[in-house]
Protein backbone atom coordinates (compact mmCIF):
# COMPACT_ATOMS: atom_id res chain seq x y z
CA UNK A 1 0.00 0.00 0.00
CA UNK A 2 0.96 3.34 -0.89
CA UNK A 3 1.92 6.17 2.04
CA UNK A 4 -0.61 8.84 1.67
CA UNK A 5 0.25 12.38 2.15
CA UNK A 6 -0.60 13.93 5.31
CA UNK A 7 -0.56 16.78 3.83
CA UNK A 8 -2.78 16.43 0.58
CA UNK A 9 -5.77 15.49 2.19
CA UNK A 10 -6.22 18.69 4.69
CA UNK A 11 -5.47 21.12 1.64
CA UNK A 12 -8.50 19.81 -0.52
CA UNK A 13 -10.68 19.98 2.88
CA UNK A 14 -9.27 23.60 2.91
CA UNK A 15 -9.90 24.23 -0.50
CA UNK A 16 -13.50 23.05 -0.20
CA UNK A 17 -14.27 24.85 2.10
CA UNK A 18 -12.88 28.15 1.52
CA UNK A 19 -15.06 28.22 -1.76
CA UNK A 20 -18.16 27.20 0.13
CA UNK A 21 -17.47 30.10 2.17
CA UNK A 22 -16.62 32.39 -1.12
CA UNK A 23 -19.84 31.25 -2.75
CA UNK A 24 -21.72 32.36 0.31
CA UNK A 25 -19.84 36.11 0.12
CA UNK A 26 -20.69 35.83 -3.64
CA UNK A 27 -24.41 35.34 -2.62
CA UNK A 28 -24.73 37.42 0.15
CA UNK A 29 -23.22 40.34 -2.05
CA UNK A 30 -25.71 39.24 -5.17
CA UNK A 31 -28.48 39.16 -2.60
CA UNK A 32 -27.40 42.77 -1.04
CA UNK A 33 -26.90 44.36 -4.47
CA UNK A 34 -30.00 42.99 -5.75
CA UNK A 35 -31.65 45.04 -2.35
CA UNK A 36 -29.64 47.86 -3.51
CA UNK A 37 -31.23 47.76 -6.91
CA UNK A 38 -34.98 47.26 -5.63
CA UNK A 39 -34.40 50.37 -3.13
CA UNK A 40 -33.18 52.42 -5.93
CA UNK A 41 -35.73 51.49 -8.38
CA UNK A 42 -38.22 52.42 -5.98
CA UNK A 43 -36.53 55.74 -4.94
CA UNK A 44 -36.26 56.55 -8.36
CA UNK A 45 -40.11 55.70 -8.96
CA UNK A 46 -40.82 58.12 -6.02
CA UNK A 47 -39.03 61.05 -7.47
CA UNK A 48 -40.55 60.18 -10.94
CA UNK A 49 -43.83 59.71 -9.23
CA UNK A 50 -42.74 63.55 -7.18
CA UNK A 51 -41.35 65.58 -10.87
CA UNK A 52 -45.16 64.25 -12.58
CA UNK A 53 -46.87 65.84 -9.55
CA UNK A 54 -44.81 68.86 -9.52
CA UNK A 55 -44.91 69.76 -13.26
CA UNK A 56 -48.78 68.91 -13.02
CA UNK A 57 -49.60 71.52 -10.12
CA UNK A 58 -46.94 73.97 -12.38
CA UNK A 59 -49.33 73.58 -15.80
CA UNK A 60 -52.47 74.01 -13.62
CA UNK A 61 -50.80 76.91 -11.92
CA UNK A 62 -50.00 78.37 -15.55
CA UNK A 63 -53.31 77.55 -16.59
CA UNK A 64 -55.20 79.13 -13.74
CA UNK A 65 -52.89 82.20 -13.98
CA UNK A 66 -53.97 82.48 -17.76
CA UNK A 67 -57.27 82.34 -17.13
CA UNK A 68 -57.52 84.61 -14.50
CA UNK A 69 -55.52 87.06 -17.02
CA UNK A 70 -58.28 86.17 -20.28
CA UNK A 71 -61.17 86.58 -17.66
CA UNK A 72 -59.81 89.99 -16.15
CA UNK A 73 -58.78 91.08 -19.95
CA UNK A 74 -62.19 90.34 -21.42
CA UNK A 75 -64.31 91.44 -18.57
CA UNK A 76 -67.61 93.09 -19.98
CA UNK A 77 -68.85 96.36 -17.92
CA UNK A 78 -70.71 98.71 -19.28
CA UNK A 79 -68.40 101.42 -21.31
CA UNK A 80 -67.83 105.05 -19.37
CA UNK A 81 -68.37 107.92 -21.32
CA UNK A 82 -65.44 109.44 -23.06
CA UNK A 83 -64.07 111.85 -25.48
CA UNK A 84 -60.99 109.77 -26.38
CA UNK A 85 -61.18 106.12 -27.79
CA UNK A 86 -58.48 104.23 -26.75
CA UNK A 87 -57.80 100.49 -28.42
CA UNK A 88 -59.02 97.46 -25.95
CA UNK A 89 -55.33 96.16 -25.74
CA UNK A 90 -54.15 99.30 -24.12
CA UNK A 91 -56.05 97.91 -21.06
CA UNK A 92 -55.00 94.73 -20.83
CA UNK A 93 -53.75 93.23 -17.64
CA UNK A 94 -50.18 92.53 -19.38
CA UNK A 95 -49.79 96.08 -20.83
CA UNK A 96 -50.36 97.42 -16.73
CA UNK A 97 -48.68 95.18 -15.19
CA UNK A 98 -45.51 96.01 -17.32
CA UNK A 99 -45.34 99.31 -15.00
CA UNK A 100 -44.47 96.79 -12.07
CA UNK A 101 -47.22 98.18 -9.80
CA UNK A 102 -46.74 97.22 -6.44
CA UNK A 103 -48.88 94.89 -4.43
CA UNK A 104 -50.80 96.26 -1.49
CA UNK A 105 -51.15 94.46 1.69
CA UNK A 106 -52.65 96.58 3.58
CA UNK A 107 -49.70 96.92 6.29
CA UNK A 108 -48.65 100.26 5.84
CA UNK A 109 -48.98 103.72 7.35
CA UNK A 110 -51.94 105.93 6.27
CA UNK A 111 -48.67 107.65 4.07
CA UNK A 112 -47.92 104.85 2.56
CA UNK A 113 -51.37 103.43 1.37
CA UNK A 114 -52.14 107.18 -0.11
CA UNK A 115 -48.70 107.14 -2.16
CA UNK A 116 -49.79 103.56 -3.42
CA UNK A 117 -53.16 104.72 -4.25
CA UNK A 118 -51.72 107.87 -6.31
CA UNK A 119 -48.56 105.72 -7.74
CA UNK A 120 -51.61 103.72 -9.41
CA UNK A 121 -53.80 106.33 -10.42
CA UNK A 122 -50.90 107.76 -12.39
CA UNK A 123 -50.41 104.46 -14.21
CA UNK A 124 -54.02 104.48 -14.86
CA UNK A 125 -54.18 108.22 -16.11
CA UNK A 126 -50.96 107.93 -18.16
CA UNK A 127 -52.73 104.62 -19.75
CA UNK A 128 -56.11 106.29 -20.45
CA UNK A 129 -57.37 103.53 -18.40
CA UNK A 130 -61.32 103.19 -17.57
CA UNK A 131 -62.85 102.85 -14.31
CA UNK A 132 -63.63 99.55 -14.41
CA UNK A 133 -60.53 98.19 -15.52
CA UNK A 134 -58.84 100.37 -12.81
CA UNK A 135 -61.09 98.68 -10.28
CA UNK A 136 -60.04 94.79 -11.91
CA UNK A 137 -56.59 95.81 -11.58
CA UNK A 138 -56.49 97.42 -8.24
CA UNK A 139 -58.47 94.11 -6.88
CA UNK A 140 -55.44 92.11 -8.63
CA UNK A 141 -53.08 94.10 -6.79
CA UNK A 142 -55.04 93.65 -3.21
CA UNK A 143 -53.30 90.51 -1.10
CA UNK A 144 -53.11 89.30 2.11
CA UNK A 145 -55.06 91.34 4.72
CA UNK A 146 -56.06 94.36 1.77
CA UNK A 147 -57.17 91.38 -0.05
CA UNK A 148 -59.45 89.47 2.81
CA UNK A 149 -60.45 93.30 3.72
CA UNK A 150 -61.93 93.98 0.01
CA UNK A 151 -63.16 90.45 -0.58
CA UNK A 152 -65.47 91.40 2.64
CA UNK A 153 -66.65 95.03 1.51
CA UNK A 154 -67.42 93.85 -1.51
CA UNK A 155 -69.68 91.15 -0.40
CA UNK A 156 -71.81 92.99 1.80
CA UNK A 157 -72.12 95.44 -0.99
CA UNK A 158 -72.95 92.83 -3.38
CA UNK A 159 -75.56 91.42 -0.49
CA UNK A 160 -76.89 94.99 -0.37
CA UNK A 161 -77.31 95.73 -4.64
CA UNK A 162 -75.12 97.71 -4.07
CA UNK A 163 -73.22 98.79 -7.73
CA UNK A 164 -69.37 98.54 -7.42
CA UNK A 165 -67.93 101.45 -8.97
CA UNK A 166 -64.30 103.03 -8.79
CA UNK A 167 -65.17 105.85 -6.91
CA UNK A 168 -67.03 103.43 -4.84
CA UNK A 169 -63.99 101.61 -3.70
CA UNK A 170 -61.33 104.41 -4.03
CA UNK A 171 -63.64 105.89 -0.75
CA UNK A 172 -63.95 102.65 0.86
CA UNK A 173 -60.27 102.59 0.55
CA UNK A 174 -59.17 106.35 2.01
CA UNK A 175 -61.57 105.56 4.81
CA UNK A 176 -59.92 101.92 5.80
CA UNK A 177 -56.47 103.13 4.83
CA UNK A 178 -56.67 106.39 5.95
CA UNK A 179 -56.64 108.41 9.21
CA UNK A 180 -58.10 111.23 7.50
CA UNK A 181 -60.31 111.54 4.45
CA UNK A 182 -57.10 113.84 3.22
CA UNK A 183 -56.34 111.72 0.50
CA UNK A 184 -59.87 112.25 -1.23
CA UNK A 185 -59.83 115.71 -0.99
CA UNK A 186 -56.31 116.66 -2.48
CA UNK A 187 -57.28 114.94 -5.43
Amino acid sequence: MAPTSPHRSPLRVDQLGSNQMLNEVLQTWQQQNADLVQQNTYALQNLEAARVSAENARVSSENTQRELMEFMTNARTPPSVSSVVIPAQEWSLESFLQHRPARFTGKCSPDEADHWFGDMERIFEAKGCPDEKKLAYTQYLLTGEAGHWWNSVKTILESNGTAITWEMFRTKFYTEYSQTVSGLLRR
